[in-house]
């Protein structure tokens, strides 16, 4: 008995050693990104009067460094395109956990997938990857069921196939990051249908019930921080939805604001503004972040 003992502690001691000789890549993976917001906010560097959250049309619709300058107030933007409110919510949390809480965060929603389901907007595990260092990070992933419990205890449970591919990361044309987070676009994508968008259609039964808790919780969330939280909707190629525009203002809270983009612009319906149906170019993304600056100014 006492032998088998034996060795069943040397086993467990070379599974340890072993284990152990995987941390390395732990701490190298993240120095291969490129994109570093979501490491700052979990190192605490990102305490900012104003942060914009959403999917790519935050990304590349709203300019930070011109709410900055035109404000007068530190900004930044934490919008990741193909994500979703489950993963804006824990950004959110991981957000007020390790920074100072931001005066207000900008929401930018997105009528086709803020709460319907979506092939193309997803919550971010491929951001998250790489900070799998981040106890943060692992708790969340354990949580949704992306990882086993194991990963709190073995550096092999949290690691995967990805964390081996230890090029160095580079920009692309679409995701270059300026300084203050955003990613305009200044080009426009071929091969559009540019007839103008009359879309009236949404069906509160398709809505996931994911999406529509962590949209309530994330609402919940800025108001127990104290955080002055807006929704801001942006334009499409196309007119709002109103239907879609009712279900948001039906489920937000009385102490959330709302913006609209300036329908009444003749720009939101010249196609030439636009990268694709959905985004704007540069120069008319600075046309609409300068209309969230004078809203700002006046609220």
């Amino acid at each position: 008995m006492s032998k088998f003992l034996t060795k069943l502690c040397v086993f467990a001691v070379l599974v340890i050693i072993v284990d152990k000789l995987f941390y390395p890549i732990l701490l190298v993976t993240p120095q291969l990104e490129v994109d570093k917001r979501l490491e700052r906010v979990l190192q605490g560097e990102m305490n900012k009067d104003i942060i914009i959250m959403g999917s790519s049309r935050g990304a590349r619709n709203v300019i930070a460094q011109q709410l900055e300058d035109s404000l007068n107030q530190s900004s930044y933007n934490l919008s990741y395109p193909g994500s979703n409110i489950e993963f804006h919510k824990f950004l959110l949390e991981a957000l007020l956990e390790f920074n100072q809480p931001p005066e207000k965060i900008l929401l930018v929603v997105d009528d086709k997938a803020e709460l319907l389901p979506s092939s193309s907007i997803k919550f971010r595990y491929d951001r998250m990857y790489p900070l799998l260092k981040y106890d943060f990070v692992i708790d969340e992933m354990i949580d949704r069921g992306e990882k086993s419990t194991l990963a709190k205890f073995f550096i092999l449970s949290r690691i995967s196939l990805s964390n081996f591919d230890l090029r160095k990361k580079s920009f692309g044309r679409l995701d270059t990051i300026q300084a203050a987070g955003s990613m305009p676009i200044a080009f426009q994508k071929s091969g559009i249908d540019w007839q103008y968008g009359k879309n009236t259609s949404y069906n509160i039964q398709e809505e996931v019930p994911e999406k529509l808790s962590a949209f309530k919780a994330f609402q919940d969330q800025c108001l127990s921080a104290s955080v002055e939280l807006v929704l801001i909707f942006p334009p499409n190629f196309g007119d709002l939805n109103p239907k879609f525009k009712e279900r948001i203002l039906q489920l937000k809270k009385d102490q959330v604001s709302t913006f609209f983009y300036d329908a009444d612009n003749p720009i939101y319906q010249d196609s030439a503004a636009f990268y694709d149906r959905a985004h704007l170019r540069t120069k008319s993304a600075s046309i609409f972040t300068e209309e969230i600056v004078d809203y700002l100014k006046v609220q």
